[in-house]
């Protein structure tokens, strides 16, 4: 197993297990083996939308409304939700394309990079809208420990993913030491770790997002 941007060997899409057979050569369409797939794209595309195409003007007025402690919970907020959808777009093409064996679901994973990209667009569309230069507020991400700590506790089984499937590709099974670590490496590892990184994502989405959206929304009652 080693992923290739074209697999020059011939083989039947329709045989293909979802992850972990060959690379996919040809992104066909005609025939597929999980229709869902084709129907997520499909409803994804016409969710397209640009940030720009959203006003904003009135929440500068909303803002300047806040309490001091109501703008730091506002902006934290915020800036947590700009660090996960940057990792989130980056992470998926990273985990899952290199894995992916059907056509189907390669699409899907670019169509669903590209829409995270859009949300992590809108966030600067949002500050832009309320700081004269925003360039303050996205330069404490990266130096937040809270923000740091909870984007890490997801990034952690991505890269989980990412270094099984490189060591596993360009060294084969067994164990191996990475900045100080033991790593166990087999097809059957990076299954499982394949599992938990799908897992985080759900996690990511329908966990740390939604709260995160509960505490943006509380700011409208």
């Amino acid at each position: 197993m080693s992923y290739t941007t074209f697999n020059q060997t011939a083989n039947n899409a329709l045989l293909e297990p979802m992850f972990l057979g060959n690379s996919v050569n040809v992104a066909r369409y005609d025939q597929q083996r999980y229709m869902a797939f084709e129907k997520l794209i499909e409803k994804q595309l016409s969710f397209f939308w640009r940030p720009e195409e959203i006003d904003v003007s009135k929440d500068r007025a909303d803002w300047q409304s806040l309490t001091d402690s109501e703008k730091h919970i506002f902006i934290s907020n915020l800036k947590y939700q700009t660090l996960l959808d940057s990792m989130a777009a980056r992470s998926v093409n990273a985990v899952l394309l290199p894995l992916v064996s059907l056509p189907e679901v390669e699409t899907w994973v670019e169509t669903w990079a590209f829409s995270e990209t859009i949300h992590s667009r809108s966030y600067t569309h949002i500050l832009r809208n309320l700081f004269s230069d925003p360039s303050e507020v996205f330069d404490d991400i990266m130096v937040n420990p809270a923000i740091l700590k909870r984007a890490s506790s997801i990034a952690k089984y991505f890269d989980a993913v990412i270094i099984t499937t490189q060591l596993l590709q360009s060294q084969g099974p067994g164990s191996y030491e990475v900045d100080g670590n033991t790593i166990e490496v087999s097809e059957r590892k990076l299954k499982e770790r394949l599992f938990l990184a799908i897992c985080s994502v759900n996690a990511l989405e329908a966990i740390r997002f939604y709260v995160s959206f509960a505490c943006s929304f509380a700011f409208a009652e």
